[in-house]
């Protein structure tokens, strides 16, 4: 939906996501603690506002529920800007909603340290830059979900570029069009090429 504002049956939509997710493994042995998670992916840290009695906050949420409402947040602010410190930025901008130790150790896990503080030096294994279609390389990583003109999702963000996505980022300019520079992550050693 690409920052898109959505109507009241989208967010219904939207919102039913864990319910629908623990309703689907909470019968399956051994994924019980994983349901409660899920079904919890959305509470805030802190609520703001009137809460009910029975609504779970801080640490009574499930780990795993902490941790996922970290990342689906970081990844919704990726598709909105795919720059990784502007949704680092918003995480922190509603820190209340988030477990502060778990949102440190999961900057931490995207930058290092003197990346947090304000300076450019990025992790040498994950150096991010800007390329044109052209320019992608295998075994690079997108780092942002890639739309065309029309702002329809063509390729997730975290997605390894290989001799197909190559060619599928070729086509899809072609025809549609696409949003571009591309965000990629650099590493170190990238995929063999495959001649087709």
């Amino acid at each position: 939906m690409k920052g898109r504002i959505l109507d009241d049956n989208q967010r219904h939509m939207i919102d039913s996501v864990g319910k629908i997710g623990h309703h689907l493994l909470r019968n399956i042995p051994r994924l019980e603690k994983i349901a409660e998670g899920i079904l919890y992916q959305t509470t805030p840290f802190q609520p703001v506002g009137q809460v009910s009695a029975n609504t779970l906050k801080g640490t009574d949420i499930p780990l795993i529920g902490r941790i996922l409402k970290i990342v689906i947040d970081y990844d919704r602010f990726l598709s909105i800007d795919p720059k990784p410190k502007a949704a680092l930025n918003r995480l922190a901008n509603q820190a209340n909603e988030y477990d502060l130790d778990l949102l440190k150790s999961f900057k931490e896990i995207i930058f290092t340290e003197n990346e947090i503080e304000g300076t450019t030096a990025l992790k040498k294994e994950s150096a991010l830059s800007e390329v044109s279609i052209d320019d992608v390389k295998n075994g690079m990583v997108i780092m942002g979900n890639v739309f065309d003109k029309k702002g329809r999702l063509l390729i997730g963000s975290g997605t390894l570029v290989t001799d197909i996505i190559k060619l599928r980022l070729a086509n899809y300019n072609n025809i549609y069009g696409l949003d571009q520079p591309l965000l990629v992550r650099k590493t170190e050693t990238p995929t063999q090429n495959i001649n087709i």
